[in-house]
């Protein structure tokens, strides 16, 4: 008595539900199932039975115009620290190393992918993935690693109350992943349902169509996994990966930004992280030659209601230098301004638009303008026209110094917000490692902005618009 039972399934005529018989008889068949009282064993002190023998620190600068400091450990595992006073609970890590993916085999390619998600469901050292959560209950701290198509790393966060715990999490995912077989097949079941159903959300599948277009159906492109393609996962195979991938930190370089004590950090560093198996052994990246197709205009239908997707790419290989990089951002900035005032208040065309201008490094050097354009299918070539239209006029007059002048404000006001965030420097620190930047190029940046001219952005626009013209747009079906 007093009992509701609900059934949830997807609108899916393949799919049977149960009758009311079936759930009475499933209700049953466990009250008659003689279950033990749960009894909770996670209850430990700490991560480790045994800390581990320090190292050393063999190396330590300090570059003083970013109050950084940088260690070199006896394993040969580089650190960057950065002390900030920004937000008292809040230490950030991330540590990368180039390779990722792309080293292993298009027939490893899924257990690569999925192998964090594998050690994920696993769990490390001597606790399983419930246990783990459990013992983490109530501490402010993440560990997450990855690896991604052309690198793999760790990022986290911590207060410095949970700092020894943070940093036992990093030594254990490098020295103690954990194979859990049956959590592992749990997922995939769970993964594989979930998937079997999202590709019916015209987004959803109008997104991965845009990553088979722009990929060429390469077979490591970035498309949503299908439930046969989880099937392909061997997680004996993902599980050696990952090993693989964290075998040697002195691959990785660390950096560590906020309010940071640093004699109680220096201690766990040496204890943790000097510990850590290293080799002189560098690995890269494997260039898997995904590239783009060359001028296409491509139209997709999906879904019945009235709404259509506009994504205007252009693309061409371009050498990275930082005035390339800073004139293709302060295009953006002009762009996002331009859209917003002519597609969404002169036309009322959107209610959002947006455009992303990157100039990429990895796996080799190349740009990326892409306009983003959410409208009804009647307006697609109206606003996708009055687009092209505010880039020939860029192309032709550059920008006015009104605009000049309030893109150059915008950026001196975003930059003096941002140098106060930990996310800011991480990420400066990360790209430092990563790309082996100059790790004082802030000096040069306000010189830049004031340097910018209208010019530059003429410039700049008439070299990327020139070039490779990709238009991928969403309709509904046609009736």
């Amino acid at each position: 008595s007093d009992r509701v039972v609900i059934v949830t399934a997807p609108e899916n005529e393949n799919i049977v539900l149960p009758s009311e018989s079936r759930l009475r008889d499933i209700i049953d068949s466990v009250s008659k199932i003689n279950i033990e009282p749960y009894e909770d064993n996670s209850i430990v002190t700490s991560l480790l039975n045994k800390k581990p023998k320090k190292g050393k620190i063999v190396k330590e600068k300090t570059y003083p115009n970013i109050e950084t400091t940088e260690l070199i450990l006896s394993n040969g595992v580089k650190v960057f620290y950065k002390k900030t006073n920004f937000k008292n609970d809040e230490i950030l890590l991330s540590a990368i190393s180039r390779g990722g993916q792309s080293l292993y085999s298009n027939e490893d390619h899924f257990s690569a992918k999925f192998s964090t998600q594998i050690i994920t469901e696993s769990g490390i050292g001597n606790f399983s993935a419930i246990q783990l959560q459990k013992i983490l209950a109530g501490k402010n701290v993440n560990v997450s690693p990855f690896i991604d198509m052309y690198s793999e790393g760790i990022k986290g966060s911590s207060t410095p109350k949970d700092l020894e715990t943070f940093f036992q999490l990093i030594y254990l995912y490098f020295t103690q992943p954990a194979l859990d077989t049956v959590a592992v097949k749990s997922w995939k079941e769970r993964t594989k349902s979930y998937l079997s159903n999202i590709i019916a959300d015209p987004m959803v599948y109008y997104s991965d169509q845009l990553a088979r277009i722009l990929s060429q159906n390469h077979p490591r492109g970035n498309r949503i996994p299908l439930p046969e393609d989880i099937d392909k996962i061997d997680p004996k195979k993902s599980f050696q990966i990952f090993k693989e991938r964290f075998s040697n930190a002195a691959d990785f370089e660390f950096s560590f930004v906020g309010n940071i004590p640093v004699d109680t950090f220096k201690n766990y560093v040496l204890t943790y992280l000097a510990s850590l198996p290293g080799m002189k052994m560098r690995e890269n990246y494997k260039d898997l030659n995904i590239r783009p197709p060359k001028n296409i205009d491509k139209k997709i239908f999906k879904g019945s209601d009235p709404k259509s997707h506009v994504t205007l790419i252009f693309n061409d290989t371009m050498t990275y230098n930082r005035s390339n990089a800073y004139y293709l951002r302060s295009l953006e900035d002009y762009l996002d301004i331009r859209l917003y005032e002519i597609l969404r208040e002169e036309l009322s065309g959107v209610y959002g638009v947006g455009v992303t201008c990157s100039l990429n490094r990895i796996p080799y050097q190349n740009y990326n303008v892409i306009f983003r354009i959410p409208c009804a299918p009647n307006n697609v070539d109206s606003l996708v026209n009055q687009s092209l239209k505010i880039i020939e006029d860029i192309k032709m007059n550059g920008i006015s110094d009104d605009y000049l002048k309030k893109i150059k404000e915008t950026q001196l006001r975003e930059h003096e917000i941002n140098i106060k965030t930990n996310n800011y420097w991480l990420n400066y620190l990360e790209n430092t490692s990563l790309f082996n930047d100059d790790i004082s190029r802030i000096d040069k940046f306000t010189e830049e902005i004031e340097k910018l001219s209208s010019n530059d952005i003429k410039n700049i626009a008439n070299r990327v618009f020139d070039h490779n013209k990709i238009q991928v747009t969403l309709f509904p079906e046609k009736k």
